[in-house]
């Protein structure tokens, strides 16, 4: 007798225990993503970041700031603070910002901000892929030059 109500009690414990197993194996796998795929996603967040104190400053100054650091340091007589502090990219690099169009990039807008990727250098696949504000998609444009990964 003691047999059989033991049986319901052990097959729970083995259902438990394999979806505990599971979980954690799942878990594991999911943040065990490469580390390209965290970089350009840091890359993407601070791209579109930047492009949003950029456009927050242009809306109090009606003009484009004459580079990132006034996004930290405001204008006298401002009382916005638009970001706390630049970030660096993935790799240790500032954020690159220009109100003329790169040679690199094909769209024209009235700013730009971007990454070079993990060699610091225009283009690249991969690691080395660009991250800026110039796409409406988040994916790198192939090109003779190499690719260039956009964010908007």
């Amino acid at each position: 007798m003691l047999g059989r109500d033991w049986r319901p009690w052990r097959w729970g414990s083995i259902a438990l225990g394999t979806l505990v197993l599971l979980w954690a194996i799942s878990c594991f796998v999911s943040s065990s993503g490469s580390h390209s795929d965290s970089a350009s996603t840091k890359a993407i967040s601070d791209v579109r970041a930047l492009a949003s104190a950029v456009n927050l400053f242009v809306l109090d100054h009606e003009r484009l700031p004459t580079e990132l650091e006034e996004l930290v340091y405001p204008p006298p007589g401002t009382v916005s603070l638009y970001v706390a502090a630049l970030p660096a990219d993935q790799w240790g690099r500032p954020y690159h910002y220009a109100t003329r169009q790169p040679a690199h990039v094909q769209e024209v807008l009235p700013f730009y901000v971007w990454s070079n990727g993990a060699d610091g250098l225009v283009g690249g696949t991969g690691f080395n892929c660009d991250t800026g504000n110039w796409s409406r998609e988040d994916r790198c444009y192939g090109s003779p030059s190499g690719a260039w990964c956009g964010v908007r």
